[in-house]
């Protein structure tokens, strides 16, 4: 059955005229079943433990009624930064030869993805009250890190020749849209998984992908004290039957960001996407999320825990964190990866 919700949000009137207010409508577009299989194998190594990381997808205002499971069989634990995002953690003895050599690990998830989009409402309709955000994640979300380092002078000085402090009574939405009109101007859509998208980099070249852009993005909004966050997943489609796991269409990997403004909520944007159409104005794709698109961890920077040390995980999309204990040379080799996906269309 379809759903909708809406979020109002009043907006702060401007010396002359008063700002438009908006609703976030989601609508439940489908269901996804997804398989995602991982294998790890030794030739000259021996192991005689392995310790695996794998995501847990959260439920979020696009991606609810969230099952996942693993096999092996996984606990379910808190990653150690400030936001103890859950992981599943697999513990495996390799209690016979051929575990010792290698290990096939399977992550199955269930969710429902729901579309939003950003409306404007008439002036006497009722403002819905949506909870703020938790100190914790406001500081977290308005923070430089690893990738999102805004506060480097490489980033400093593009914010300042792109313009993008924020202006007297300018809205969180009136920004944001001004940040994507900077991307859309300043860059053109390449994938190259070698580059490094640390956003201080990613802005000083005339090319990034959907990461580099959404790190540029979410950096400009943090460095004006917005809350916002990449979304790291995978595009919910099946993988594409002629493709290499060098493509795209192999796993299907994607990067989005939402942002968070108050009596509104969590802000759904895909700032790469402004490269796709440019008929369309920058303003339409602010606010807009079709559905298409799983979560399978907040922001990057996960911090895991193994046996001796807590080490930090950029990424956990296509492949697994793990370590293995054992003897010999170690010379790990992963493939072939699988990425299944059946999508149950939402009723209307």
């Amino acid at each position: 059955m379809a759903r909708c919700a809406g979020l109002l949000f009043a907006l702060l009137a401007s010396p002359v005229l008063a700002q438009p207010r908006f609703v976030l409508e989601s609508t439940e577009v489908q269901t996804v079943e997804a398989v995602i299989r991982y294998q790890i194998e030794f030739n000259r190594f021996t192991a005689d433990r392995w310790m695996i990381y794998l995501p847990r997808p959260p439920e979020l205002p696009g991606q609810l009624k969230v099952k996942a499971s693993t096999t092996p069989a996984s606990k379910l634990l808190a990653e150690k930064s400030p936001l103890a995002r859950p992981v599943f953690f697999i513990d495996q003895r390799a209690s016979s030869p051929a575990l010792a050599r290698k290990i096939e690990v399977e992550l199955k998830i269930e969710a429902s993805l729901l579309s939003r989009k950003l409306v404007p409402v008439s002036g006497d309709a009722p403002a819905a009250k949506v909870p703020p955000l938790k100190e914790v994640e406001r500081k977290y979300f308005t923070a430089s890190s690893t990738l999102v380092d805004f506060d480097t002078g490489l980033f400093r000085e593009w914010m300042e020749k792109q313009k993008l402090k924020r202006q007297v009574g300018e809205t969180d939405l009136a920004l944001a849209e001004r940040v994507l009109e900077a991307i859309r101007t300043q860059f053109e859509y390449g994938f190259d998984s070698g580059l490094d998208q640390r956003a201080s980099l990613a802005c000083s070249r005339n090319k990034a992908d959907c990461g580099g852009m959404t790190f540029i993005f979410v950096g400009a909004l943090r460095a004006n004290g917005i809350p916002a966050r990449p979304l790291i997943g995978r595009m919910a489609k099946p993988r594409k039957p002629d493709s290499r796991p060098s493509d795209l269409e192999y796993d299907n990997p994607h990067v989005r960001a939402e942002f968070f403004v108050p009596d509104l909520g969590w802000v759904p944007v895909d700032p790469s996407a402004v490269q796709g159409n440019r008929k369309r104005t920058v303003a339409s794709f602010l606010g807009h999320d079709d559905g298409d698109f799983l979560v399978l961890h907040t922001d990057v920077d996960l911090m895991l825990p193994f046996r001796d040390r807590v080490e930090r995980a950029g990424y956990m999309q296509v492949g697994p964190y793990y370590h293995a204990y054992g003897n010999g040379t170690f010379d790990a080799t992963f493939g072939p990866n699988g990425w299944s996906l059946k999508v149950i269309p939402a009723k209307k």
